[in-house]
Formats: structure tokens, C-alpha cells, sequence
């Protein structure tokens, strides 16, 4: 009799786990017949997105914090919500009706602030790659852009590279309002800033595209940087943004301006170029100070909020072999993972992969 009673408590108990699995499972089941998926939280909704045969693919970052945000993932039939909170991982099932198969899709919440992350590249002389260039520039339409916008005028009184560099990135700046939304109909400096006075405003990347082109049009090297988060394959949004670099002779290095806020850094009375302000923000965060001509007042908070876009960084080339098809060069930490998407939906182009930082940044 004893023997019966604690078999029949024991099959209560199994009963009753897997009954709880059972609803689990049905809890984080979607079924679609498009064999596509969306996300919708904040009232912005995110998708299209196909589920993919590759594990990584399925995979959606969401920034969030301590209060939590409410996510809603839907497909053309079936939808289900739920609470996310940083590091939080809900998995999901989804079944395709058009493939017969199921996959697991995972959704990771994200701190609003990045833990430190110390990256480690090479230093190597010796480690070559194919010989590229920036691409060129047609010398007329920099003469044009020089006296349209009369930028000598601009970096009047500047007494070095610096000086000059501060200034452009100051008047940049000031040509209008941030949108992250909205888009030139071409994308170069003299198309950007008619339409910016004519009362458009433009992304991050404009102030970059502009600042890049006016310092060539002044004689010097420089290119748009795009900085892209650890996580910027599975970020549904906000995983860049973009940057100038130039090249100042007179300190023989590379130097990072953006034009979004106005901010060049410094350390130590040296402005940095992008990889040496993400080892600043690891070792040194208050000793960071910025160009005496920006509009800065926001430090603090500017630092937190580009530290994470500070992981990979890329930009344009053209490559001198015909038979070389890439036309980018991006830089990858030391044991890192090479991104080949964009905020799930884009790839990154025809990429050519570096660890090695003098081979990023030629002199």
C-alpha cells in the first residue's frame, strides 16, 4: 500500500512537470505560412526578417533597461508578447508551414550601458594586405565645393592642422539638425548642404560625408568611418554610426571628428583617432577632453553613448589590382567574430577583414 501511495504522489508530480513544459512550449510557439517573422516594441515595428537555416541568423538584440520593455513577435498568422529585460534570453519556436520545420529564434535583451571591452588588435609592419587607396575624388568638383562655400573663410585664422579640423567640424555641425531618418537625394557635400538650407536635415553620415570632403577639398586625407556595435548583426536598429578621419600631417596620425556633436577627442592634449578613443574610454574616461571649438556640453553622456559603437570600424577603398573585388576595409578585434550582416537585414558589402591597425591606418 505504502509503495502504491508514493507511486501515484510520483506520477502526480510527473504529470504535473510535464504539463508545465507542455504550456511552456505552447507559450513560445508562433506558427507562420510567409516563413517570416516581425518585432515591435516602443511602438516601432521591426522586420521581415526570414527565418534562416543558420542559428545565428535568429537571433534579435533589443536595448532595454531596468523597467523592461514589452516585445511583440508576429508572423502573418500568430503573434506573442512578452516582458524583456537586460540579459534576459527568451526563446521562441517557430514552425514554418510552408517548410514543415520548426526553428528557434532568440530574443537577447541589452544593458543601456556596455559593460568595458577591451579590444586587442596587431601592430605589425609586416602583415600585409592589397595595396588600396581612398577612392579619388574628381579634383573639379572639389574646386567647386572650395569656392561655393568659400572654406577658406572657414578655417580662417586656424594656425595648425588641428585648428583647421576643429573648425570644419564645428561649421558642419551647425548646418543643420540631426534626423536619423531622413536622406539626401545625392550623397555628396554639395548636394547635402544646398538641401540642408533649404531646410532638410540628415544623418549621422552627412555630417561625416561633409566633413570628409571639405578637409579633401583643403588637401588632406580623409574618409568616412563607419563604427559598428559587438552585436551589430542581430540589433534591430541603432547598431553604427558614422564618423570623419583625417590625416593631419603636421601630427602624422589620423583623427577622429564627429560631426553629429561637435567632438574630437583628446587625451592628454593629443586628439585620437577612432581605436585610440576606445582605449582612452577603457583606461583613461576623465582625461578625456574635447576640441576647444565644439558645443559639446553633454561629455558624460556622449561617452557612454558612442563607447559601444567603438568595436568594429570601417570605410571605403578601392583597391589597385582590377582583379581585387572588395571595396571596403573593416577592422576586427583579436578573436572576434566577422560580421557579415547589418541590423539582421543588410550584408556589408564586398569586405575585406583586418586585425592589423597599421594596415587600418596607412600613413
Amino acid at each position: 500500500m505504502k509503495t502504491i501511495i508514493i507511486w501515484f504522489a510520483l506520477s502526480l508530480i510527473l504529470t504535473n512537470l510535464v504539463f508545465e513544459q507542455k504550456n511552456v512550449n505552447i507559450q513560445n510557439r508562433l506558427e507562420t505560412i510567409s516563413n517570416k517573422y516581425w518585432i515591435s516594441y516602443n511602438d516601432y515595428k521591426f522586420g521581415d526578417y526570414l527565418i534562416s537555416k543558420t542559428a545565428s541568423r535568429n537571433i534579435s538584440h533589443i536595448k532595454t533597461d531596468s523597467v523592461g520593455a514589452k516585445i511583440l513577435v508576429f508572423t502573418d498568422i500568430d503573434s506573442l508578447s512578452f516582458n524583456l529585460y537586460p540579459y534576459d534570453t527568451i526563446y521562441l519556436n517557430i514552425t514554418s508551414k510552408k517548410e514543415l520545420n520548426s526553428k528557434v529564434l532568440k530574443v537577447i535583451g541589452l544593458p543601456k550601458k556596455t559593460p568595458k571591452q577591451q579590444l586587442t588588435f596587431l601592430n605589425k609592419s609586416s602583415i600585409r594586405i592589397p595595396d588600396f587607396q581612398l577612392p579619388p575624388i574628381d579634383e573639379k568638383y572639389l574646386l567647386i565645393l572650395k569656392d561655393t562655400y568659400k572654406l577658406k573663410s572657414i578655417i580662417a585664422g586656424a594656425k595648425s592642422d588641428i585648428e583647421k579640423l576643429n573648425l570644419v567640424t564645428s561649421w558642419v555641425h551647425n548646418q543643420w539638425n540631426h534626423d536619423g531618418g531622413n536622406m539626401p537625394s545625392k550623397p555628396n557635400a554639395l548636394t547635402i548642404l544646398s538641401e540642408a538650407r533649404e531646410g532638410k536635415h540628415f544623418r549621422c553620415v552627412e555630417y561625416s560625408i561633409v566633413i570628409s570632403e571639405i578637409m579633401q577639398a583643403l588637401g588632406y586625407k580623409s574618409r568616412v568611418l563607419g563604427l559598428k556595435r559587438k552585436e551589430c548583426e542581430t540589433l534591430l536598429t541603432s547598431a553604427g554610426h558614422a564618423v570623419a578621419e583625417v590625416f593631419l600631417p603636421e601630427l602624422n596620425k589620423w583623427v577622429f571628428a564627429d560631426g553629429q556633436f561637435n567632438a574630437i577627442p583628446f587625451l592628454f592634449n593629443i586628439p585620437l583617432n577612432a581605436v585610440e578613443f576606445q582605449e582612452a574610454l577603457n583606461k583613461a574616461p576623465l582625461k578625456i577632453k574635447f576640441g576647444y571649438e565644439t558645443t559639446l556640453t553633454q561629455t558624460k553622456d556622449y561617452l557612454e553613448w558612442v563607447y559601444p559603437y567603438l568595436y568594429f570600424f570601417d570605410y571605403r577603398v578601392q583597391y589597385k589590382k582590377a582583379n581585387i573585388e572588395h571595396n571596403s576595409l573593416m577592422l576586427v578585434p583579436l578573436k572576434s567574430k566577422k560580421p557579415k550582416y547589418f541590423q539582421k537585414k543588410w550584408g556589408v558589402g564586398q569586405c575585406l577583414y583586418t586585425n592589423n591597425l597599421k594596415a587600418f591606418y596607412p600613413k
